[in-house]
């Protein structure tokens, strides 16, 4: 057989494209590793970023744990620059003699059980991959040691167990000792303050007095989780003036508590305990705040029940408790609609049956931080709203007669699931109050991911190369 140019050429051709395009087994796994080594370096720069620092001269300021230990926070310090992230723990209530005897052998009771050095996740991480808008900010998070949603000023004389109940005064006794020992309080100074659950309920009490404290500092709130609605239990009789929840609460913040909320909302109401309440509370709060909810909360749901009236089925067993969880659903969209038309203000609103996103565990945090909304999850829509100081970065599903859950977080709970393009949306601009499709936001998405796009691009060139190359070998 004759080899002439041509034919020799083309082989020259194709073998230069198998050698670029291919790539020995040995030297992929070599990579592989390498790509493992660097990620677990720099994740391990990251690990026990948060050391423990102890509140100063505790008794004299009130800050005592259940078993009257001294209360401590976390700390992650960066001297260049002066920002401010400030974390209050989840850790839901304790109500019975012995729940709250119990938490005392628990670091949700007591200082001596928590460790030297933790490593933050969400807000409080330093890891840019993590926490691309914050990470270089200044961190602190401070425990839950007081069982009473950081509202309690009950001191141990005064309680009916015994214990201390001072959750406030041990939020104000961080945020004063911050003050004496960093200058938290100067005009430059950005301070996001929040929490997921319970620590989002302490945010709601606690904020503006905080920014009142720390002035002339800029002041901003989050929180997680913390936003439970004025609605009845299932099975209780509609139609009875307030969820006879509210009652307990009542209780449970006069007598437990002796609870401090918003001054100015506590001014207006009749029922302060009501202050507790993201609905109620928002229409007198001054500080811009982000709040991150489920339509269906599923604590609210389970746990927030009162004995005499079953949890309703998750998902719904009946008729009945789908219209339950629709009217619910309806409810919880009306207690954000003060939020969604607000121009500093911002919410992330899935229709999921979920608690907080990123404030109970990791392992829970690791499926719903992938939560969506139009493509954005809760923490993408979080640092939206603060680069664009509210003008930008609500998403809310819009709820619809039936209950359906969100395609993103489409679990057992859920009775049925919508199509991506099913789902309508409130997202941008709050003061146009657009409804637009999932499906129309997606292709917002596409545009807005250049790296997304870039990759495509690269495969898309890399193909043409070879089937060029190809041709001109046929």
């Amino acid at each position: 057989m004759k080899w002439n140019r041509r034919i020799v050429w083309r082989l020259i051709i194709l073998l230069s494209v198998f050698v670029l395009l291919s790539e020995p087994v040995s030297t992929r796994i070599s990579k592989t590793r390498s790509k493992r080594k660097e990620h677990k370096k720099r994740h391990s720069m990251y690990k026990l970023n948060l050391r423990k620092v102890y509140v100063r001269n505790a008794k004299w300021v009130n800050a005592s744990c259940l078993d009257g230990s001294d209360a401590a926070f976390y700390i992650s310090r960066n001297r260049k620059n002066r920002n401010w992230v400030i974390r209050l723990q989840a850790g839901g209530s304790c109500v019975l003699f012995s729940e709250c005897y119990d938490r005392k052998t628990t670091a949700f009771g007591s200082s001596k059980y928590l460790q030297n050095s933790i490593t933050g996740t969400f807000l409080i991480s330093d890891d840019p991959n993590i926490n691309p808008t914050f990470n270089k900010w200044n961190k602190v998070f401070i425990p839950y040691c007081s069982g009473d949603l950081f509202v309690g000023r009950k001191h141990a004389r005064d309680h009916g167990f015994g214990l201390p109940m001072l959750g406030h005064y041990i939020v104000t006794s961080v945020v004063r000792q911050l003050i004496q020992d960093y200058r938290i309080n100067t005009k430059h100074t950005k301070i996001l303050f929040g929490g997921a659950s319970a620590g989002g309920i302490g945010m709601l009490s606690n904020i503006d007095h905080v920014a009142k404290m720390v002035r002339p500092a800029r002041v901003l709130g989050y929180n997680d989780g913390g936003w439970f609605t004025l609605y009845r239990n299932y099975l209780e009789p509609s139609g009875s003036g307030a969820p006879e929840f509210l009652s307990t609460l009542r209780y449970l913040f006069k007598n437990y508590w002796d609870g401090f909320v918003d001054e100015s909302c506590r001014a207006q109401m009749p029922q302060p305990a009501a202050c507790l309440y993201g609905e109620m509370v928002i229409r007198y709060l001054s500080t811009p705040i982000f709040v991150m909810v489920s339509l269906w909360d599923s604590y609210q749901l389970k746990e927030l029940n009162l004995d005499k009236y079953r949890p309703v089925h998750l998902p719904p067993s009946s008729h009945k408790e789908a219209l339950y969880l629709a009217q619910f659903g309806n409810n919880t969209y009306k207690s954000i609609r003060r939020l969604i038309n607000s121009n500093r203000s911002g919410v992330f609103s899935p229709a999921c049956v979920s608690h907080t996103f990123a404030g109970v565990n990791e392992t829970e945090a690791a499926v719903t931080m992938k939560y969506k909304i139009a493509g954005v999850t809760s923490y993408q829509a979080l640092s939206e709203w603060y680069n664009t100081r509210g003008r930008q970065g609500t998403y809310a599903d819009v709820p619809v007669e039936s209950p359906r859950c969100n395609p993103t977080c489409c679990s057992k709970y859920c009775l049925r699931c919508s199509r991506a393009s099913e789902m309508l949306v409130i997202s941008g601009k709050r003061h146009t109050h657009d409804v637009e499709t999932r499906k129309q936001k997606l292709k917002t998405e596409i545009v807005q991911s250049p790296t997304t796009i870039t990759s495509g691009a690269e495969r898309l060139r890399t193909m043409a190369f070879v089937y060029g190359v190809l041709l001109v070998l046929l």
